[in-house]
């Protein structure tokens, strides 16, 4: 028997986890010098003890992650905009979306890298290693992360591809009949996402997939200043068509970051952690969509840069308790911004994974709770494969009431990554 790299061997923790019984997962090695690396046996895989790395608490971001995930985020939610018209909640993960496409850019050559490259930078496996490293290691707030690559037994992947998954992404590797295993792909994300996100992949999802790549993002944070739940009251909402209805509304005065321009308002919550926060912005115009705060959010240069930029204000909130979840397809909004020849079958490139493939599809769902102690969310996204500060002087605190339609987000300030974000128009889970 040849001897297996521990790279190689992390790559394909397939047999390992999970409530799988998977089978041999091929591995193209053409484009590896180590000659000694060969397709492993099913018996081989099932043998192998996984050593996958461990987050580095003391990895530095670079510059380069900060301007890639901010334009990125950005760009995102702006497309995602277009799309809104005001009469339903929307919620993404812009992170989660990035850090799924980004799996994907590892194989991308030609055109297809070029295009992924401009809308989503050049960031290498050290960048994305640091980036989860600074994510999953915060105090206070539990954050999980988890990235994995589901291989059809038939089909054959380069060992390069999946090492640099193995390395950069931390992403197991499953290899099973990818035709049927929905099951296994969902119970896999409901576990990652402490049941928030559950059967994401319908029974016909990846009838002709050849790989899915899968990233989670879970999430659950206390605020750094709680709500007093004695102080939740019924206040009025009025939703985008002009209907209104009593919700259940968190109220507090205290200090906070304010963002204002002519056109929006918003306020920043920072949580335990203090590395992460939720901002909340609303059109100064009434009759305004939520949306038109993602346009303010994106001309103050974004959500992280609008957040960190606020100037800090004694404030009376009035923020309404809500749940939310949306599920869509994403290839609009990534065609929107500039990713089209990975959907195309004629001119997708992704030689580094296999030859003759595009994406078919990348889905996300999402869910938002959000309440008086804090914020638990969920992201999953699939890519299916086919052939600080001074406190001011007491005065007067001015009233900011989120009693109309609003656009939201959870940020990551250092690295300026939009974890989640969306519109609340209607009531939901009130």
């Amino acid at each position: 028997m040849k001897k297996i790299t521990p790279i190689a061997a992390a790559a394909l923790s397939a047999a390992l986890l999970a409530s799988c019984a998977p089978v041999d997962i091929h591995l193209d090695t053409s484009d590896t010098a180590d000659t000694s690396v060969n397709t492993l046996s099913a018996e081989e895989m099932r043998t192998i003890t996984p050593e996958l790395p461990s987050p580095d608490s003391d990895a530095v971001i670079s510059e380069g992650v900060y301007t890639a995930l901010e334009d990125f985020c950005t760009d995102f939610l702006l497309a995602a905009a277009k799309k809104s018209d005001g009469t339903v909640n929307t919620l993404s993960s812009p992170l989660s979306a990035y850090f799924a496409l980004a799996m994907a850019k590892e194989g991308a050559s030609g055109k297809t890298l070029t295009e992924m490259s401009e809308v989503m930078g050049d960031t290498s496996t050290d960048d994305i290693f640091s980036l989860i490293s600074a994510l999953t290691t915060l105090e206070g707030t539990e954050l999980n992360i988890s990235n994995s690559i589901w291989v059809d037994s038939e089909f054959q992947v380069k060992a390069s591809f999946s090492e640099r998954l193995a390395t950069g992404y931390l992403a197991e590797g499953f290899g099973l009949p990818l035709k049927t295993a929905e099951k296994q792909i969902n119970s896999y994300i409901e576990e990652h996402t402490n049941g928030l996100i559950k059967d994401m992949l319908s029974d016909t999802a990846l009838d002709d997939a050849v790989m899915a790549i899968v990233n989670t993002l879970y999430m659950k944070a206390t605020w750094q200043n709680t709500f007093n739940k004695e102080a939740t009251h019924e206040r009025e909402f009025t939703d985008a068509a002009g209907n209104k209805t009593q919700r259940e509304f968190m109220y507090k005065t205290s200090t906070y970051r304010v963002i204002e321009d002519d056109n929006c308002i918003g306020v920043v919550l920072p949580y335990s952690d203090g590395s992460l926060e939720f901002v909340a912005v609303m059109p100064k115009d009434e009759g305004a969509p939520a949306s038109d705060a993602l346009a303010s959010a994106a001309k103050l240069g974004g959500w992280a840069e609008a957040a960190k930029n606020g100037t800090y204000e004694r404030i009376k909130l009035y923020i309404p308790k809500f749940e939310q979840e949306f599920s869509d397809s994403l290839v609009d909004t990534l065609t929107e911004m500039g990713i089209t020849s990975a959907f195309d079958r004629y001119s997708a490139d992704f030689s580094g994974i296999a030859e003759d493939i595009f994406l078919q599809d990348v889905l996300q769902n999402a869910v938002l709770k959000l309440n008086e102690d804090g914020t638990e969310a969920a992201a999953a996204t699939v890519v299916i494969a086919v052939a600080t500060s001074a406190r001011p002087p007491e005065e007067e605190p001015r009233t900011i009431e989120f009693n109309r339609p609003f656009s939201f987000a959870v940020i990551h300030r250092e690295s300026g990554a939009v974890l989640f974000a969306g519109e609340h128009n209607i009531p939901v889970g009130s």
